[in-house]
């Protein structure tokens, strides 16, 4: 009894989503790609292949490209996932050098910072000595002072207890300024207005030492109510209720408690002046840094200009505009501009118009290699160059139909066009019978340029395929076409349609022709007493041949039946001469 072997297991398709290729940390992304096929049960090296090369974008084409190109027999998911991560990974010495210069805590929690420290490094130890400096190097100062005491604490307790000092209130100074920031000029109004309030103040003071030195003075008189310099909780357009010191006691601000005596007041004003500078400095990027796009938020007035605060917890640039650099030293959402647009910074055309615009002359405009094609730059390619989509294929002409595109990699003219001018341009080929500018343009097989599309010597046109076919050179030769065989026929003033025939795919004569000469050529039979022009075309009944007198054939030696045929075939070649002479002398008589 035999078994039929085991069918082999059907594969159903599964929808698999891989999530976009992440480029910083390709083996992580791998990582994640390969749990996508476990929980969808793929196993196929070509089918993970496949869902890979599908997910990378035009970015990552250019480095395995190899790869793409020429995929390997076997294990095609395996060096692709192998070249793709030792191409984009970092280096080692890549690596130590961010850790040492580049890296810095920015926006983020210490935790998260360190984190990032451990997975740049590529440490699996928690307690590397090493980067438990560099990481303590990196926090602010305070925070330096008061993690130095717990050098017992393993790195990531550390960094916990780093995120806590963090989340506390920051210094006031910084906090108590208002979203309404002072200019440049208003330092010089603000240190003037401080300027004469401090003169005014003293002046106040003195006269309040004077009066209370007389013997009226005593301990009930109620002291004055005089509300501190400003009269308000502003400086210099700057709100500062935090700047204003309190009293010895803490219990009050100065600015709505009894006059403060003169050294507690040139406290208060130095501190308004330094919030004023504090403000300023704020704007300019001199002082602390406003805060930026990515920064930890509660509110939307916590957030720079043209940005929002995302679900109370980050501050993001809003639609149409993109987080730059304002000047050397502020950052902030600029707004998007489009080609022609007003710019500061290249990343305001880049995020409308790709990579290849540039802020040019404070405008929008492509590079200088590149073009403006649907609503975006791309880098320019002329046929022959390199490419990765139909776009960078550019020939100069927008208004026309395209005529080059990006084939595995490279700009090639489309079907029945080839390049001129250095692959600037590609021209459409010319047929028979069309105009043309060169050579090349007449593409098709015996087809030469004289002005117009022609066939060559030793090529004859073909109707049916508005083309150029070889003209055979001797009787019993291989044909395709009736017209390659017209050359067989007899001399040019006695050629007729069907002297010769291509026949069983051979050039032969047709049914009422025959082969005459060395070489041989195809004539119509004429009989005696019928027109001719040749000898060749006059043969009798009896195939023999005859001869062309006065445009009719005759024969050489004819019989008493070719009589019918014309009194010419009976008659003497004198005779003939004789009536011509006596002809031709009648009518000159009767034109004299």
């Amino acid at each position: 009894m035999t078994t039929n072997p085991p069918s082999p297991p059907q594969v159903e398709k599964v929808a698999i989503k891989l999530p976009s290729f992440w480029i910083e940390r390709p083996a992580v992304w791998f990582a994640q790609a390969e749990a996508q096929f476990d929980l969808a049960g793929v196993t196929t090296d070509s089918t993970k292949y496949n869902h890979v090369l599908s997910t990378i974008d035009q970015r990552l084409i250019g480095e395995v490209e190899d790869i793409i190109l020429n995929p390997p027999a076997t294990n095609k998911y395996t060096t692709l996932k192998e070249q793709l991560i030792q191409r984009l990974s970092t280096s080692e010495e890549e690596r130590v050098r961010r850790l040492l210069s580049e890296e810095e805590l920015g926006d983020r929690k210490p935790s998260s910072f360190l984190r990032h420290l451990r997975s740049l490094a590529g440490m699996s130890s928690k307690d590397d000595k090493l980067l438990r400096q560099l990481f303590l190097r990196r926090l602010p100062n305070n925070v330096q002072a008061i993690l130095a005491a717990q050098a017992d604490l393993t790195l990531d307790k550390i960094s916990e207890l780093a995120d806590r000092i963090m989340d506390l209130p920051s210094s006031p100074q910084v906090h108590s300024l208002d979203n309404t920031s002072p200019t440049l000029s208003s330092l010089a109004t603000c240190v003037e207005q401080l300027t004469k309030q401090v003169s005014a103040l003293m002046s106040q003071q003195q006269h309040h030492r004077s009066r209370s030195r007389g013997p009226s003075n005593h301990r009930g008189r109620s002291r004055s109510r005089t509300p501190g310099p400003s009269g308000a909780k502003f400086c210099c357009g700057v709100r500062v209720r935090s700047c204003i010191p309190r009293s010895p006691d803490r219990s009050r601000r100065y600015p709505n408690a009894p006059f403060p005596g003169p050294e507690v007041m040139m406290r208060w004003w130095e501190v308004c002046l330094l919030c004023c500078v504090l403000g300023l400095g704020t704007v300019l990027g001199q002082g602390p840094e406003k805060r930026r796009t990515g920064n930890v938020c509660n509110a939307d007035m916590d957030c720079p200009d043209n940005a929002f605060c995302r679900s109370s917890s980050y501050c993001v640039c809003k639609d149409g505009f993109v987080y730059a650099a304002v000047n050397s030293t502020h950052k902030g959402c600029l707004k998007e501009a489009r080609i022609g647009e007003e710019c500061v910074q290249h990343i305001q055309c880049h995020s409308t118009t790709g990579i290849h615009s540039e802020c040019t002359n404070s405008v929008c405009a492509c590079a200088s290699t590149a073009h403006f094609e649907d609503d975006r730059c791309y880098e320019t390619a002329v046929i022959g160059e390199r490419c990765l989509v139909d776009q960078n294929c550019y020939l100069g002409d927008q208004n026309m139909e395209r005529q080059a595109f990006c084939v595995r990699g490279y700009c090639v003219c489309q079907l029945q066009f080839s390049p001129r001018d250095n692959g600037t341009r590609c021209v459409r080929d010319a047929a028979l019978g069309e105009e043309c500018e060169d050579q090349l343009q007449c593409a098709g097989p015996g087809l030469e340029c004289r002005g117009t599309c022609r066939c060559r010597d030793n090529w004859v046109a073909h109707n049916g395929t508005n083309s150029c076919v070889e003209s055979v050179k001797a009787l019993n030769e291989s044909c395709e076409f009736d017209v390659q065989c017209d050359g067989l026929a007899g001399a040019p003033d006695a050629r007729s349609p069907g002297a010769a025939l291509c026949l069983g795919g051979v050039c032969s004569c047709g049914y009422s022709a025959r082969a005459v000469g060395s070489p041989a050529r195809c004539w119509h039979r004429r009989r005696p007493g019928q027109d001719c022009r040749r000898d060749e075309e006059c043969v009798s009944e009896e195939d023999e041949p005859g001869y062309c007198l006065s445009g009719r054939c005759t024969c050489k030696t004819c019989t008493p039946d070719a009589r019918d045929f014309g009194a010419a075939s009976t008659m003497s070649q004198p005779p003939l001469l004789v009536a011509a002479l006596l002809t031709l002398a009648a009518i000159l008589k009767y034109q004299l």
